[in-house]
């Protein structure tokens, strides 16, 4: 009997360990910032005949000789928005992002929800060491996402590590970038309305009192405040009016396509027009970095981690003003930059990678 009972405890202290673990590694699937890939080949034309989606890993172009097929690529971050979890999904071939709803799905998953897009499941891996991963199938793409319907077939090729060098402009390494995507950064559609598929925060009223903004009095120009230093309000745009007397503003926020609205803030009229200026860049790993607003001194960083590997491996975007480069070459039309590490007890260890995305101010 003694030894019944010592085998009955055993399973129930291996069963409450298992639920325990699972528990912790749900909690993880939706942790801040926690980044999912899925790459598939579809043929938006023909959903019915659409090559089922095989995984969550990037897969070899099935595209060449059929011009009827688009290798796909998606990315869907977790953020936490107005007390509530939230999935930024970014269609990386076409530039296309939007809000999705999280919900828990049967089993161990959740599902990713957003009305007229693509449904996606991140589904937790059956290895208790393994990792989750993003998934769907090609119809549900080739049915949903209306913006492949006008992209033009492409092939790609597996990515090789970029090799070390000194500068931007060293001899580019292997990659899968033909060439740099230019967006647009902005918040606002082109009539002036804001884009229903950007993420929205509110900022924090004590800071909002304190900007000073200045803008040219086009909604659709960017604008910087200060002090931007604090607030990270160096790129914001005018938010339409919602009637109410007061003016709101959106200021870029650290993940692409997310932004911060500060309500009630002083703007003045009579500034000139920003520049283009790259606010979020994607380098070939799938790593996305925001601009630093105070830039960079002796290969310190320029582009700040957002989301994506860099997370993992403490990478930012290095440049030093005792460069003769700029800190994105911009010379060929895969723009490149100089990625690595730096402490203050060791020198800056970094790299050459292409950019593969760029959201700009203006001009995209």
């Amino acid at each position: 009997m003694k030894r019944v009972l010592i085998v009955v405890l055993a399973l129930l202290l291996i069963i409450a360990g298992g639920l325990a673990g699972n528990a912790f590694r749900n909690a993880r699937m939706l942790a801040e910032g926690a980044s999912y890939r899925f790459s598939t080949t579809v043929n938006p034309a023909a959903s019915a005949s659409a090559t089922p989606a095989g995984g969550s890993s990037p897969s070899a172009s099935t595209g060449a000789g059929n011009s009827a097929t688009i290798d796909v690529s998606y990315e869907a971050v977790i953020a936490h928005v107005d007390k509530s979890t939230v999935a930024q999904v970014t269609n990386q071939t076409t530039g296309q992002g939007w809000q999705a709803h999280i919900a828990r799905s049967s089993g161990s998953g959740y599902t990713l929800t957003a009305p007229a897009m693509p449904s996606f499941t991140i589904k937790q891996s059956a290895n208790p060491f393994g990792s989750a991963s993003l998934s769907t199938s090609a119809d549900e793409i080739a049915a949903k996402d209306k913006s492949l319907q006008a992209q033009h077939p492409a092939t790609s090729a597996p990515s090789a590590p970029a090799s070390p060098s000194q500068g931007p402009t060293a001899a580019p390494s292997p990659s899968s970038v033909a060439r740099t995507q230019i967006l647009s950064a902005s918040p606002l559609l082109a009539n002036g309305q804001l884009d229903p598929g950007v993420t929205v925060r509110s900022g924090d009223p004590s800071a909002a009192s304190a900007l000073e903004c200045t803008t040219s009095g086009s909604i659709l120009e960017s604008f910087d405040c200060s002090p931007a230093l604090v607030t990270g309000a160096e790129a914001c745009w005018l938010e339409p009016s919602t009637g109410a007397g007061s003016v709101n503003i959106l200021c870029v926020d650290a993940q692409p396509r997310t932004f911060i609205r500060y309500k009630n803030v002083a703007v003045a009229t009579g500034g000139s027009a920003s520049g283009s200026e790259p606010i979020w860049i994607e380098t070939d790993d799938g790593s996305q970095y925001r601009a630093k607003a105070d830039g960079a001194d002796n290969y310190s960083p320029i582009f700040l981690c957002a989301a994506g590997p860099c997370r993992q491996s403490g990478d930012n975007v290095l440049w030093s003003p005792t460069d003769a480069s700029p800190h994105i070459d911009t010379s060929q039309g895969t723009w490149r930059v100089l990625v690595g590490t730096v402490t203050s007890e060791a020198p800056a260890v970094k790299r050459s990678e292409a950019v593969t995305k760029a959201w700009v101010t203006s001009g995209a």
